[in-house]
């Protein structure tokens, strides 16, 4: 790319958090790069808790506006557990107010495409469009993508990170690495900013070929979510796709009105934590005017 930006903000994978229950698994996988065993019985532990739900609107978990604030400031400015443990530190920087200011173009690429993923990808960039009021769409014959998303099986990884590490070693992240890698980390990727201005201009998602049904498609949510800017997962946000335990396995309403946020003309690209969390405060009940007065069940 032209332009090219200063700096990137990784992002860590889909389930790499989780998972006492996912980690406690590896030692018979770890050797295997292929994942779809381990993601199978990893679904069947989940869906007995009742977990990976898709339903947008979750009536058993109310929220107020304050709470919708605090998460906000977790999903924002929190640093996420595993890139603090991976990265040398990562811990130590401020996170900043970071958003694509620009369209996003975006593309599937690799042999484990689907056409059911060029469906639901699709359906996935309406919301987010209506979410940030930004356009985001596929890109078109000629058209250069801010955007890919790669969908590759176990070989193809390999050959692909070998590929990018002899062409372009400066864009080898750590968040492809782990994809390649770490039988535990199925989903990832990593956006590219321009730091003067703190706005995205370019991100890469990753998502193994293997994973079928709901974990696939779950992994298109947070990968797409994330990399608009809302890149931290916490244990304290619910009823939300931006947790670890999975209980929920796609974009809820509860995320929709984080976009909102993070998108309001006045959350400005590179405020501080102590200078955006006010105006977010401000804002939260004209975004949800319904929610100043729902509160959490217990």
């Amino acid at each position: 790319m032209t332009n090219a930006p200063s700096s990137f903000r990784p992002r860590a994978g889909r389930f790499a958090a989780a998972a006492g229950l996912f980690a406690s698994m590896l030692a018979a996988c770890s050797s295997s790069p292929d994942r779809s065993g381990l993601a199978e019985r990893y679904e069947v532990e989940l869906r007995e808790r009742n977990f990976l739900r898709q339903d947008v609107i979750v009536g058993d978990a109310p929220y107020s506006n304050a709470m919708l604030t605090r998460h906000f400031e977790r999903v924002v400015f929190d640093h996420e557990e595993q890139l603090s443990e991976g990265i040398p530190g990562y811990a130590d920087r401020e996170l900043l107010v970071v958003k694509w200011a620009g369209p996003i173009l975006y593309r599937l690429e690799g042999g484990g495409v689907r056409p059911t993923d060029e469906t639901a990808v699709a359906a996935l960039a309406t919301r987010l469009a209506a979410y940030t009021g930004l356009e985001i769409r596929t890109a078109r014959a000629g058209e250069e993508p801010t955007m890919r998303i790669f969908v590759m099986g176990p070989d193809e990884r390999y050959a692909f990170l070998s590929r990018r590490r002899s062409d372009d070693p400066q864009n080898v992240s750590w968040s492809l690495e782990s994809w390649v890698r770490q039988p535990q980390v199925p989903c990832s990727g990593f956006s590219r900013l321009r730091s003067a201005e703190n706005a995205f201009v370019y991100a890469e998602n990753f998502v193994s070929a293997e994973l079928e049904g709901v974990l696939r498609l779950s992994c298109f949510h947070e990968e797409m979510a994330q990399a608009l800017g809302l890149t931290n997962d916490h244990p304290e946000v619910r009823p939300s796709l931006f947790n670890d335990d999975q209980e929920f396995a796609v974009l809820t309403e509860h995320d929709g009105y984080l976009l909102r946020l993070l998108y309001h003309p006045a959350v400005k690209a590179g405020m501080r934590r102590d200078e955006a969390m006010p105006v977010v405060r401000r804002i939260v009940d004209e975004i949800r005017p319904r929610g100043r007065g729902r509160r959490a069940a217990g």
